[in-house]
């Protein structure tokens, strides 16, 4: 049976797949499988009488190509098989239409979260602090960052180009969001969460990822 984890709560989706798993799984990323190595792994399933469990990553969220149909025609064709998809935000409904026999689990994020990014603003900081504490009891800090640093990414984009995607309404909030900042402030912001991430993946640091957004957005 195919089973596909996706939505935008990613660290939720992935920690649920992970559980499901009750032994190591064949695992790969869409972007580095070829159709012989997943054909070959199905066949090699197949014939040892073995029930593996197959694991791919970022598949149904590829970029349209030749490879990525020829790689969902092969899971289509071996639906018998136990085969997981997980996804780091949320599939097409063009996309569920083609797994209409898998079971498909989807991950939202909880309302919190958004009212936190949407209070992002300057002279806001007293909102922003409440918010994000009362988002970090419910979500991983590390989620909460992830957002953050796509939003301001977004308002970047809506101050400085004319092609964002997304609906109407989306583009015309992050338009509206933007006006509250100039291009060099928002490009200082992202480069000061840039240093953050890298400082704490480098272990150059002793304070705590939720102690650094604390500090930071005090300076918004």
């Amino acid at each position: 049976m195919i089973t596909i984890f996706h939505g935008d709560d990613f660290v939720n989706s992935r920690q649920t797949l992970n559980q499901s798993l009750a032994l190591k799984p064949d695992r790969f990323n869409a972007k580095d499988l070829t159709q012989e190595a997943l054909t070959q792994v199905l066949e090699s399933s197949s014939l040892f009488g073995d029930e593996k469990t197959i694991v791919i990553d970022y598949l149904l969220t590829l970029r349209p190509s030749n490879q990525k149909d020829s790689l969902i025609n092969i899971i289509l064709k071996n639906q018998d098989k136990h085969i997981l998809l997980w996804e780091q935000k949320t599939i097409t409904p063009a996309i569920k239409k083609k797994f209409t026999q898998a079971k498909i689990q989807e991950f939202k994020l909880k309302a919190n979260v958004f009212k936190f990014l949407d209070s992002i603003q300057p002279n806001n900081s007293k909102q922003i602090l409440t918010l994000l504490h009362q988002t970090l009891t419910k979500d991983p800090v590390e989620l909460v960052f992830y957002f953050l640093s796509r939003r301001i990414s977004q308002l970047i984009q809506a101050k400085d180009r004319h092609d964002l995607k997304g609906a109407p309404w989306q583009i015309g909030k992050l338009k509206s969001q933007a006006k509250a900042f100039s291009l060099k402030q928002l490009i200082n912001f992202h480069q000061k969460l840039i240093d953050i991430d890298f400082k704490i993946k480098s272990g150059q640091t002793d304070i705590s990822l939720a102690s650094q957004l604390d500090l930071l957005l005090l300076t918004i």
